[in-house]
């Protein structure tokens, strides 16, 4: 199991995660989550997030009942014995590691001072090492309540992080789509319905200006209608070319099939995402998060990116 946390920060790091299909979650502080929008620059969800595996919840948990348990099998004023306190130093600053990569900063001071109290080797009774104990249980539990949980779907969280969830073949003939390929999963497996439309209609773009391209229609500053149109045309015109080529019929019906579902796409669904009275559902975002793959991967046998010139 994995996790991603909200770090409330205006510019923060991005973290990687394993593309491997655990079960994962997201945690969001209760307070300030957003500063992040006053940002002077457009962030994804994912850039203000940290990402790490939830086991280490796990592993917390059982440091502390280690600890906790570790003095109740002698004498309440008996001496803490070196190799036991050696032991006890080692379990304190696997916590400390723990607590540091979740986020737990409050939590990582505390294990300093315990540390730093353990390695003074002042004389330290079962009670002191108990008393120890349950502050440090108290402090991670404090600090963990000023923090939201959420668990993403186990239908959706394969699409979490991966930037050629379209295919390799869309990733190969459409490089400079990668970006929005990994946002709109990212946002379908985080439940944002809507941005992961917005995503893959930006997807669809580039296969749009492909085609674009190769009929030298021009698509600068132009919607997509003033784009569709001149293609479809063009088109119709290619059976009436002197030199047109031996295949030309296989070419008309490829690029009829590849013109023809954009103005579909610009109806249905990317003029929507524009207009803040319409929002789509999860349900809806999955069908048409499966259909565009299918349609980009069409695209790619025949169509590529002109790479920018330098």
């Amino acid at each position: 199991m994995s996790a991603v946390r909200f770090r409330p920060q205006p510019f923060p790091r991005k973290s990687t995660l394993s593309s491997e299909g655990e079960c994962r979650a997201i945690t969001v502080p209760r307070d300030k989550a957003v500063n992040w929008l006053f940002a002077a620059k457009v962030v994804s969800l994912l850039d203000i997030m940290e990402q790490f595996y939830a086991d280490r919840f796990h592993t917390i948990g059982w440091i502390l009942g280690y600890t906790e348990g570790f003095g109740t099998f002698s004498k309440e004023d008996a001496p803490f014995a070196d190799s036991s306190r050696d032991i006890f130093l080692v379990r304190m600053r696997e916590a400390k590691e723990e607590c540091r990569r979740i986020g737990l900063r409050v939590c990582v001071v505390h294990l300093d001072e315990i540390i730093a109290q353990l390695e003074t080797k002042k004389p330290l009774s079962r009670a002191g090492l108990v008393s120890m104990s349950k502050e440090l249980h108290h402090s991670v539990r404090r600090e963990m309540k000023t923090t939201l949980f959420f668990r993403l779907s186990p239908d959706t969280q394969s699409h979490f992080e991966v930037s050629d969830g379209f295919g390799k073949e869309v990733s190969g003939a459409f490089s400079s789509a990668d970006y929005d390929i990994k946002e709109a999963g990212n946002c379908l497996a985080l439940g944002r319905a809507t941005a992961c439309v917005y995503h893959a209609m930006r997807v669809l773009e580039h296969g749009l200006c492909a085609l674009a391209d190769k009929f030298g229609v021009s698509f600068e500053h132009k919607s997509w209608n003033d784009v569709i149109e001149p293609i479809e045309k063009a088109i119709r015109e290619i059976k009436r070319q002197p030199d047109k080529p031996p295949d030309w019929k296989d070419e008309e019906q490829f690029y009829s099939e590849a013109a023809a579902p954009f103005m579909h796409f610009k109806n249905a669904w990317r003029n929507h995402t524009a207009h803040k009275q319409f929002k789509y559902t999860e349900a809806e975002a999955e069908a048409i998060f499966r259909h565009v793959p299918d349609f980009m991967r069409h695209l790619s046998k025949r169509l590529k990116e002109k790479k920018p010139t330098s």
